[in-house]
């Protein structure tokens, strides 16, 4: 198979919030930038379809907003990026208006109290999503500002050398050309993995791929079990008197909404693999078991610009980076095999995604575990015989292995922690544990051997845990203290 060879100094994966900020940030660092988008830069994402809230903060409110962070996230949260969220959303976030963006602030809203200015809105555009406020300004700032723009182009795989990521293996799904691209930084803005799950209200392109490529590449992931879901209120205490899950009347309730785990990161948005980079939904460790509403939108710009920035550090500090060949070939060899004319993907994908909603999802309990870790070890016999097929048939075929790794993944972090917190839900264990479970659960080895471990979390100014709140969705701001 051919392929098209590119080269950049910092390389983004996802065209949508986070990704275009921190392309914007890389160049304005001196910084060539390439994006490579699965859908059209600034089009389908989740933040598109986003309520158009984002959290913001004040020299004065600041230290409240942190406490708010580490509370409604039962204290799982690595105080850390707290600190850096806290802190840069009274900048980061107005500074937005600068790429185009019209954010108005509001002291009150469904999230909030009139004692803490804790909001923006973005100020909506005709008929279109609230998100588009945002999209649609940042996608003509990254033309303005030179950024290469790689549209409908799914990264298949993380290219590694030397134990570093030095680029990327990716397919054009409109042309089906298949792209190599080296990169001295990678930055993962890939969103969410919410699509993964039978129901969910997100993007369809949230299918996970930047956990499963992250992973597969060597980097750790922290809190994965950590997933939100819109459920009920009122339904939520019949899910905790259940005696085995699933439960069937149940299974036609809620969505899954918002991944708070992730990829590993430090302040400088580093992975636990040199020269990979993540920000947004795809990183994990700011939010812990639960997150604010409006928090979500501001964590994409505020790590998306950090990652922007220190991955362009990187980038001119280095030389060019060295591929390994024999990866290539690899990935090349397993996509031809994919393009080959075979099974469609849609109902292998349909299937993985309703035994993740059935076994691993608002219902969960060792045994459903259990259950759905065989299903999923049984489907992964089935992913060689998978072909594209029809005309969004690539883009599923390819997402497949992604949306079946994201599943693993879950089910492995999902079975060690054995309580309930924040959005993390255990009937048979429906309590919170600060006793035992103040720790954090990460995930590192191979699909073929993942293996878990727990520490205990980083606290650095709030040490004293309160009673974790439990509940779905977005939660509400709390009475200042």
């Amino acid at each position: 198979m051919m392929a098209k060879h590119l080269a950049t100094d910092v390389l983004v994966i996802g065209g949508a919030g986070a990704g275009m900020r921190a392309a914007l940030e890389a160049k304005a660092h001196g910084a060539d930038v390439l994006i490579a988008s699965k859908w059209p830069a600034g089009s389908t994402s989740s933040t598109l379809l986003a309520a158009g809230w984002l959290t913001r903060s004040t020299a004065e409110s600041e230290d409240e907003l942190f406490r708010q962070v580490v509370e409604v996230g039962g204290y799982l949260s690595n105080q850390r990026l707290v600190e850096v969220f806290a802190r840069e959303a009274a900048t980061v976030i107005p500074g937005l208006r600068d790429f185009g963006v019209d954010l108005s602030p509001v002291t009150t809203s469904r999230w909030g109290g009139p004692e803490l200015p804790n909001l923006f809105s973005v100020a909506k555009v005709n008929d279109h999503p609230l998100g588009y406020g945002l999209q649609h300004p940042m996608r003509q700032a990254t033309e303005r500002a030179g950024v290469r723009l790689l549209d409908n182009v799914l990264v298949t795989r993380l290219l590694t050398n030397a134990g570093a990521v030095v680029g990327a293996v990716a397919v054009d799904v409109a042309t089906s050309d298949v792209l190599v691209i080296s990169a001295k930084s990678t930055v993962l803005a890939t969103g969410g993995g919410a699509a993964a799950y039978e129901r969910h209200n997100c993007a369809p392109g949230t299918t996970g791929d930047g956990y499963a490529l992250a992973f597969r590449a060597g980097a750790e992931l922290v809190d994965f079990e950590c997933i939100s879901f819109a459920f009920p209120p009122q339904r939520l205490k019949e899910i905790f008197a259940l005696k085995d899950a699933p439960h069937e009347p149940f299974l036609s309730l809620g969505l899954c909404h918002y991944f708070l785990g992730g990829v590993r990161i430090d302040e400088q948005c580093r992975s636990t693999v040199p020269g990979l980079f993540a920000a947004g939904e795809v990183a994990g460790g700011v939010f812990g078991a639960a997150r604010l509403g409006g928090s979500a939108l501001a964590d994409i710009y505020i790590f998306g610009a950090r990652a922007g920035r220190f991955a362009a550090e990187r980038a001119k500090s280095i030389p060019p980076p060295s591929r390994n060949d024999s990866e290539v070939r690899q990935e090349l060899a397993r996509v031809e095999r994919v393009r080959d004319a075979g099974t469609s993907a849609t109902d292998f994908c349909r299937r993985v995604k309703s035994t993740l909603w059935r076994y691993a999802g608002a219902m969960k309990t060792h045994a459903s575990l259990q259950r759905g870790r065989d299903l999923l070890a049984e489907a992964q016999a089935d992913l060689a015989h998978i072909r594209a097929h029809g005309p969004d048939g690539l883009r599923d075929a390819l997402e497949a292995q992604h949306v079946l790794d994201v599943g693993r993944l879950i089910i492995a972090s999902s079975l060690v922690r054995q309580e309930t917190r924040g959005c993390f839900w255990r009937i048979d264990y429906p309590q919170p544990d600060n006793a035992r479970w103040l720790r954090n659960v990460f995930l590192s080895g191979s699909m073929d051997n993942i293996q878990t471990r727990t520490e205990p979390v980083l606290m650095t100014r709030l040490r004293t845990p309160t009673a974790p709140p439990i509940g779905q969705g977005c939660f509400g701001y709390l009475p200042r203290k």
